[in-house]
Order: structure tokens, then sequence, then C-alpha cells
């Protein structure tokens, strides 16, 4: 993370107003807050009245003490609710200020294991691609009809036994044993983003990261829901036929397979460029 820059009051040369700094701590301002704030205007703005009057009607006489002490009362009345709201809102952001640093580096440790849990599921990735690739290419191959028989029906039969244990049950807990770190990583990091994004704003950020998380998880659905499908496929098929319909069913359920392996280590690569590419909180000036 990059070093920070101490935060500075709101619109700082930009006129700040006492009346805006009440209006925005108005707004922000516990519900209990608020009330006695009412109330103490409420009192204030009577005694006002009152005093007025007892000016018109000449009460006050000699008691010159007496209508200063009032009339600093009911100031105190007008003033104390501003003086309460403001303080409110300045120990509010003093709080934000000093749990911005804890917050990025909760935020900081949960993207660094998310990137290592997605480094890890595009390595195996990419060894079962390797496999369903090299199986893939060796039935294409194996199936080409060389007067009207099978190019090499033992070396299709061994390639489709092999697609089939790759699309077999086994196979997806072993790459179910990569993708759940991938899972958990990723909610503690949008948790951190998000308690993050209280106190700036990475709204942005927190929207892209979701954007390529939801689409890797789901394409990771659709791989499982691929390889349900295809492994029925490969284990009845194991006895290549030169049946034409039977073949290409194979080699395309192959090939898919394959696209599928690569779409996936695709969407790797794009939130682990993400993830590595730091997301530096805006540090923005309270508002």
């Amino acid at each position: 993370m990059a070093a920070q820059e101490p935060a500075t009051p709101a619109n700082a040369g930009d006129g700040t107003t006492l009346w805006s700094l009440t209006r925005e701590a108005w707004t922000i301002a516990p519900q209990l807050l608020r009330k006695l704030a009412l109330v103490l205007w409420g009192v204030g703005l009577a005694g006002m009245a009152v005093s007025v009057t007892a000016d018109v009607m000449g009460w006050w006489g000699n008691l010159s003490f007496t209508e200063n002490l009032v009339s600093e009362v009911i100031s105190s009345f007008i003033a104390l609710p501003i003086a309460l709201l403001v303080i409110n809102r300045l120990s509010a952001y003093q709080l934000e200020v000093s749990l911005r640093p804890r917050q990025e580096a909760r935020m900081v440790v949960a993207r660094r294991r998310t990137l290592q849990a997605v480094v890890g599921l595009r390595r195996t990735l990419s060894v079962i691609r390797d496999d369903v690739k090299a199986n893939t290419e060796r039935l294409v191959d194996a199936t080409q009809l060389v007067q009207d028989d099978l190019a090499d029906a033992v070396t299709a039969a061994g390639a489709t036994a092999n697609l089939a244990r790759l699309t077999d049950t086994s196979e997806w807990h072993i790459l179910e044993a990569a993708i759940a770190p991938v899972r958990i990583g990723s909610q503690h990091l949008e948790v951190a983003l998000t308690e993050l994004n209280n106190s700036t704003d990475i709204t942005e950020d927190i929207d892209e990261f979701n954007e390529h998380s939801s689409a890797l998880q789901s394409s990771l659905s659709q791989l499982r829901r691929t390889m349900d499908r295809d492994h029925a496929l490969f284990a009845e098929s194991r006895v290549v036929t030169v049946e034409e319909t039977t073949t290409r069913k194979l080699r395309n359920a192959a090939i898919n397979y394959m696209k599928n392996l690569l779409h996936l280590i695709e969407q790797c690569d794009a939130v682990e460029a993400l993830l590595v590419e730091v997301t530096e909180p805006h540090h923005d000036v309270m508002p």
C-alpha cells in the first residue's frame, strides 16, 4: 500500500461554513441527539419570545443583570445543540480516520490471500487443461477414418478412458479443493472492501471485483455441469466404434471441455490482474 496522505477537513479552502457543517452534522446525528436539539431549540425560541415581550412591556425594570443572564441562557439553548452536532460529526470523522489504517490492512491481507488462492486455482486448471488437451488431440487424430476404419482404435479408446477419468467426480473433488479457498478469500475480501468503503469511496473497485468474482463462480458452476454431462458420454463410449455420430459427439465433448477450461483460466488471469493491481483507497476528505 502506498503511504497515506493526512486527511484534511472537508472543502478546505472552498469556503466551508458553519451552516454547511451543521447541516452535514444533522444528517448523520443519532436520533436521540436530534430530539435533544429540537427540544433545546424549542425552549430557546420560546424563551426568546418571552424576553422580547418583556422588553416591549418594560418588565425588566432595573433588573439589568437578570436580563443579561436570561439572554445568555437563551443563547446557550440555541448554540448548544449546534455545538453538540458539530462535535458529534467531528468525533465520527476522527473515528473513521483512526479505523482506516486497520481497515486497509485487513483489505491488503484479504487481497493477498485471495490472490494466492486464485493463482493456485489457475495452476490446477492448467494441469487439467494440459491433460485434457493431450487426450483431446489423441482422440481427434485416432478417430479419423482411414479406409472406412478408425485410424487407431486402441489410442481412441485410451484417450476416451482418460477423458472419462478427467470428468469424473473424483476429478471435480480435486478441483473443488482449489476452488474453496477462492470462494472463502473472495468473501473475506468483499467484507474488507465494504468496510473500507464506509470511510473511502471505492465503490467502483468493489463493483469491478464483484463482477469478475461472480463471472468466475458462474463459469465454475458451468464447468461442473459440463463434467457431469460429458462423463456419462465418455464412460459409455470407451470402446470407440467407426459410427460417425458417436465419434463426432466424443470429439465435440472433448473440445468443449477444453474450451471451458481455457475460458476459466482466462477469467483467473483477469481476477489475478485485478488483485495484483493493488486497489488503492481514494483518500477522500470529510464531506
